[in-house]
């Protein structure tokens, strides 16, 4: 398909884990756009290398895998997730959650945005969507928005987004109202006194 294009290479800087989990949606969207999802999986691995680039390469090489293995999709997949998704300590991913608090400036989006990316791989189970409400509630950086989620004695996660981002867009209405009412006094012609 034209115009479809491979993700850019695998980035082996940084969180790892995110890197990985990032390309490997970006070339599962490739494969079905491009049309080479039903390609053969030894194809499927060509293609995998070529778009993550020279380092994925050299890795892939230095994977314990048989001729047969090296052809097989989905098990050169399963070892590229081993090497970049390291051993998890749960303990220590919830509490990198729980010290999640809205930056000053962060945008009420960006902020849920991030917390739900978090929960994601911290096994939270069905109680994600409630862990996510109480870290909104606990770490949201407006302490008259945080008191009125307080005070909702069933708080849901989709009550407490849409608190949020009402305050948030109330607090840029009120900021663009009063600078043009500044702006409006600024302009005033002062008249001039008449000399007699």
């Amino acid at each position: 398909m034209e115009g479809c294009h491979p993700p850019r290479g695998l980035n082996f800087n940084g969180n790892m884990a995110d890197n990985w989990r990032w390309f490997k949606q970006l070339f599962e969207i490739y494969l079905i756009a491009s049309g080479n999802e039903a390609k053969s999986s030894e194809v499927k691995v060509a293609i995998l290398l070529n778009a993550a680039g020279e380092e994925a390469v050299e890795v892939f090489n230095a994977f314990n895998l048989t001729a047969e293995d090296r052809k097989d999709f989905d098990k050169v997949v399963n070892h590229f997730e081993k090497f970049t998704i390291p051993i998890r300590n749960v303990s220590v991913e919830r509490f990198t959650f729980n010290q999640r608090c809205q930056e000053e400036g962060e945008t009420f989006d960006v902020f849920v945005m991030d917390l739900k990316k978090l929960v994601k791989s911290y096994e939270f189970g069905d109680q994600s969507d409630s862990v996510v409400r109480d870290g909104i509630v606990l770490e949201v950086g407006d302490a008259s928005l945080q008191e009125r989620m307080l005070r909702e004695s069933d708080l849901s996660l989709e009550r407490a987004i849409g608190l949020g981002k009402t305050a948030e867009l109330s607090k840029i209405r009120a900021q663009t109202v009063q600078g043009q009412n500044v702006d409006f006094v600024g302009r005033r012609s002062v008249p001039q006194k008449l000399v007699s």
